[in-house]
């Protein structure tokens, strides 16, 4: 558009090619689809070959490339290498790992694959990724069996530490660890302790559009906030929240209200607690009712009512083919990974508050990201829903992105002293300038 050469407009191209088909999720279902025949293959998982010709057609000075863990081991193969490997023949240098959010501020056990690579035109030899900020060794024992199945593809044998020199082609870095003891986690209470109480038996202010929900105004906060956290997504720099949040992020699914089948139930869970003791609590509750029944009739209830009480008291869900499908956040401690699937089924994060009995609002799914309160959703509740759970948290994205241009600036002017020594020192004074200081790309919006 500017006229200028392809090769010489771009700077970054970043991006997340569409992780389906790699992802957990779902995997039941596109199994049974591929045993009946509907297709040989998942083409969705050839889709980062696109977002690497785009790469080769625009010859950026950077990359980077995000996708969930199975990216790594998908049918045997570690798409992770195959992608730096590509890389590296168009002449570049890649680096690939796993980094958490919750290592990053993000109240959130979100593991993610991150692939960066930077043109060997600007003389980095050992690309890398931001030191972690938080201390995430006691992540749940789930994940670490996760993690492990993810790298069971990936060779890291020969792979360097953080700032040492490639041994191998195999451009694999470890998570990087920090030399210092580190503070614990952002917990789900820091991030949603200050927020307005949700009542489902309330209106929500909001009026419907054809395209999303239009807010009608703003809820106010009711609570100081007491944390950096939340003090952060209220006064984000440059995006300080002015009126409250949007009334339409408040909201979330109703649940069966008339019954009170599922909200009795969460009132009754504890933190942490998971589906098989929802239905052990649901099984309780069903036999109270029928022994308070039987009592106030004076004799035994017919197989019909029998029915009815447990239809209205008991979910109808295997506990043993899905165990984790509810779970209480536990205030304590980050909450588990927020997936585009909360757009049908928020039960994976019930409030941790068994006064509001509920799921999470949007707002707060919002909160567990790291997106601004100023931010807006420009869409319908499972809209916003499916997009939050799609994105990488924002302050995940603005460590990852500061530590790129800090290598990138670092090396651009230590070169620039060494060809035109006078230019390299105004090169660098301008930078910092620029900047308000270099320690502004150390220090995370978090930590101010």
């Amino acid at each position: 558009m500017t006229g200028d050469p392809v090769e010489t407009a771009v700077d970054l191209v970043v991006g997340g090619p569409p992780c389906p088909t790699f992802s957990r999720i779902g995997k039941a279902k596109i199994n049974s689809l591929k045993q009946l025949g509907f297709f040989e293959n998942d083409q969705r998982g050839e889709l980062y070959e696109r977002f690497i010709d785009h790469v080769e057609e625009l010859q950026p000075l950077a990359v980077l490339m995000e996708n969930v863990p199975e990216f790594l081991n998908h049918g045997k193969e570690n798409f992770g290498f195959l992608a730096a490997r590509r890389l590296h023949e168009m002449g570049y240098v890649p680096a690939y790992s796993l980094l958490n959010a919750a290592a990053y501020g993000v109240p959130q056990w979100r593991e993610r694959f991150f692939l960066l690579a930077l043109h060997e035109e600007l003389g980095i030899a050992n690309p890398g990724f931001p030191l972690p900020r938080f201390d995430t060794s006691s992540m749940p024992a789930g994940m670490d069996i996760n993690r492990k199945a993810a790298l069971s593809r990936v060779n890291t044998r020969d792979s360097p530490g953080q700032g040492q020199m490639f041994k191998s082609n195999n451009w694999w870095l470890p998570s990087p660890r920090a030399e210092s003891i580190l503070p614990t986690p952002v917990t789900a209470k820091d991030a949603l302790g200050d927020l307005p109480e949700y009542r489902q038996n309330r209106e929500p202010m909001f009026t419907r559009t054809n395209r999303y929900w239009e807010s009608t105004g703003s809820v106010s906060y009711t609570r100081k906030a007491d944390s950096a956290y939340a003090r952060l997504m209220r006064n984000w720099p440059g995006l300080k929240v002015v009126d409250g949040i949007p009334a339409h992020h408040h909201l979330t699914r109703h649940t069966t209200f008339e019954s009170g089948r599922d909200v009795n139930i969460f009132r009754l869970m504890e933190p942490g607690d998971e589906f098989p003791r929802a239905l052990q609590i649901a099984e309780e509750n069903y036999a109270r009712l029928c022994q308070a029944k039987a009592r106030e009739r004076g004799q035994n209830l017919q197989a019909e009512e029998l029915q009815a009480i447990r239809k209205a008291c008991v979910p109808p869900y295997d506990d043993s083919k899905f165990p984790n499908k509810w779970w209480k956040l536990r205030p304590d401690e980050p909450v588990r990974t927020l997936t585009a699937h909360l757009c049908k089924d928020s039960y994976s994060h019930i409030h941790y508050d068994s006064d509001q009995a509920r799921m999470i609002t949007v707002q707060e799914a919002a909160r567990l990201q790291s997106f601004p309160d100023s931010f807006v959703f420009r869409s319908s509740m499972n809209g916003a829903f499916r997009q939050i759970g799609n994105s990488v948290p924002p302050l995940l994205a603005w460590n990852i992105a500061a530590y790129l241009l800090q290598q990138i600036r670092e090396s651009t002017a230590v070169r620039l002293e060494v060809l035109h020594p006078q230019l390299g020192h105004l090169k660098h004074a301008e930078d910092a300038g620029t900047l308000s200081g270099q320690d502004e790309l150390r220090t995370s919006p978090l930590s101010r």
